[in-house]
């Protein structure tokens, strides 16, 4: 009588395990959240990745503005529209309209 008592109390242990261990990782923090931090885990390391070699493009440049004055005055001209006394201007395009005068007092 004991015997099939005790086989009866292993399989209800081990349905209980086996439900609990499905219900686990079927769950929301089973397998499909461990897939999903994963996905979030490789999108950060290409961000990281792009994100790192954007800062050494940055730092090339910097150190090419600090060291060379070639760099230095192209920089210059591009940003503040200088010219250069040997350079040609061309202008294209409709001309700003001129300022109307101020009223007379």
């Amino acid at each position: 009588m004991r015997a099939p008592l005790t086989r009866f109390a292993y399989v209800l242990v081990l349905l209980a395990v086996v439900s609990y261990a499905f219900t686990t990782l079927c769950g929301p923090r089973g397998i499909s959240a461990w897939l999903e931090k994963e996905r979030q885990i490789q999108s950060l390391e290409k961000r990281n990745s792009d994100l790192n070699r954007e800062n050494e493009r940055v730092r090339d440049r910097i150190d090419r503005l600090t060291n060379d004055p070639t760099t230095q005055g192209r920089a210059a001209q591009e940003r503040l529209n200088y010219v250069d006394k040997n350079d040609k201007v061309y202008v294209t395009g409709d001309p700003a309209p001129a300022p109307a005068p101020a009223p007379a007092r």
